[in-house]
This record gives structure tokens, sequence and C-alpha cells, in this order.
């Protein structure tokens, strides 16, 4: 039987977390997190290369404080005020702004796409829209 993807909005807690932990540590380290302290030295640090998804208005950022010691929290932090204060969201698949062509938002991912990247002419009329990627797993 095949599931069907389901938006962020209806994940669980658990899938939540490691979405956004992945958005600041590799995939490897965020499936330990719960094991051990993520440590400074192991976030991402430059704003340019976070996700913008860490300021969707969906995400609650705080779900994943607890996984990270004082300091990392702190590097976390000024990751998000940065990416506040200058907020460019990119094309998930050519990784350029998407103020150059009609984009779709991802209800799955929170990840943002242009329509000619996704090889589609107009924005799909959905409830939640999911891009190749989610709809793949």
């Amino acid at each position: 039987m095949f599931n069907k993807p389901l938006p962020f909005l209806y994940r669980t807690l658990e899938d939540k977390e490691l979405m956004l932990l992945e958005c600041f540590v590799s995939k490897e380290r965020a499936a330990t997190a719960r094991l051990r302290a993520i440590e400074e030295e192991e976030v991402n640090v430059l704003p340019q290369t976070v996700s913008s998804k860490v300021t969707d208005k969906q995400v609650d950022i705080n779900l994943i404080k607890q996984y990270f010691s004082a300091d990392a929290w702190q590097v976390v932090e000024q990751v998000l005020e940065c990416k506040l204060k200058d907020p460019k969201w990119t094309c998930g698949i050519c990784c350029h702004d998407l103020a150059s062509h009609k984009s779709v938002g991802c209800d799955g991912c929170l990840e943002w796409y242009h329509l000619p990247c996704l090889k589609i002419n107009t924005i799909p009329k959905r409830k939640y829209w999911m891009c190749p990627k989610c709809n793949s797993v």
C-alpha cells in the first residue's frame, strides 16, 4: 500500500525535528542528536548554505533547541538572525534566487522551486503540493 507524503504541518514531532536539524548539521549528525548534544563546531555557520525553510511560518525552530549545547544554540540563533535580516529564498533544484521565475513551495519539505525547473507552466491548484523529492519517498 502506498502512503501519501504528509505536509509538514501534519508530520510527527520526530520528523519535524530531524528535518530542521538537517538544516544545521549533517544528516548523519542529525540522526544521532538524541544521543549527544550537538557542539558549536558541528553547526553549519554559513547562512547562505542553511535552507530558508528554517524561517518558514510553519516552523517552530525552538523544537530543536534541546539538541544543541548552549554555545551551539547561540550559533544557530546567529545564523537565523542573518537569514531573517536578508531573506533570500532559492530554488531547491537550481539554487538560484526565486525572484527570477514564478515558483511554488512544497508543503512537505518546505523548499521552493521555480516552475521551469519543475518543467511545469502553472502553479498546481491543490490544497497541498508536494515536490518530486517528497513524492518519491
